[in-house]
């Protein structure tokens, strides 16, 4: 029923790489999809749009200063996040912090912080991050040590955050490239055999994924090797001679 489902062009992809191999997997796979052996296929079909390719231009305000007095009331006694988180704890530092840091994007200046355990560091630097960038348009990173801590943004204080705000806050994950396919290396590789049963993987994946992280695979180690040789990593890349930069990279 899953492989019935697939779209056309992903089951022609299939085809074209199970046609002629001798392995369980292959005949039932070009057994079943015989009616694509006419019909030309790109290994990888063709994917939708980027995800944000429909979206506004943002028109960006280089001059926005943020209100220190703002920011320091969602932290004050009696302020939006005591009335709306339960167990909210008032912390001096948390508040400071928070200040010190709407004053650097104010300045445009760097800001070095040192913030013990218990201090609230990611809600004092993400409140004043997501009123600059909502405000301005203009884009904020944040860069941390440990997948743990990226994960606790995305999942809890973002979310949170939204909640405070009333606002919808837009995040993404940025991954080095290593993380994506290269489409040029997997299409080369369609006809080595050790390839085929991972490649028939990644053609169903591609068809699902909308933002095209390996990470969704869950890889085992014996396909990491695999994906090493087929990723978007630098020392694969042939960029700009590669047929595939101007599409769907």
């Amino acid at each position: 029923d899953a492989l019935e489902a697939l779209p056309a062009k992903t089951k022609a992809s299939l085809y074209s790489l199970a046609e002629g191999e001798e392995n369980a997997l292959c005949r039932y796979i070009a057994g079943r999809f015989t009616a694509y052996a006419e019909k030309p296929a790109a290994i990888f079909p063709a994917q939708s749009p980027p995800l944000y390719a429909n979206a506004e231009e943002r028109q960006v305000d280089d001059t926005y200063q943020l209100d220190n007095a703002t920011v320091a009331s969602y932290f004050a006694p009696g302020g939006a996040f005591e009335q709306r988180i339960a167990g909210f704890e008032n912390r001096p530092q948390q508040l400071q912090m928070a200040t010190e840091i709407a004053a650097a994007f104010n300045d445009r200046a760097f800001l070095l912080a040192e913030a013990g355990t218990g201090t609230g560091k990611s809600l004092a630097y993400l409140l004043p991050a997501a009123l600059f960038s909502l405000e301005s348009k203009q884009q904020v990173a944040v860069s941390t040590h440990t997948i743990n801590l990226q994960e606790q943004l995305l999942q809890k204080d973002i979310p949170m955050l939204e909640q405070i705000l009333a606002r919808r806050i837009q995040a993404s994950v940025l991954k080095g490239r290593s993380n994506y396919l290269s489409l040029y290396h997997s299409h080369c590789r369609q006809r080595e055999a050790r390839f085929l049963p991972f490649l028939m993987r990644l053609t169903v994946w591609l068809a699902q994924t909308v933002h095209g992280d390996g990470g969704e695979l869950h890889l085992n180690n014996a396909d990491k090797w695999r994906w090493q040789a087929l990723c978007a990593a630098k020392e694969n890349c042939l960029a700009p001679n590669c047929r595939f930069c101007s599409g769907h990279c």
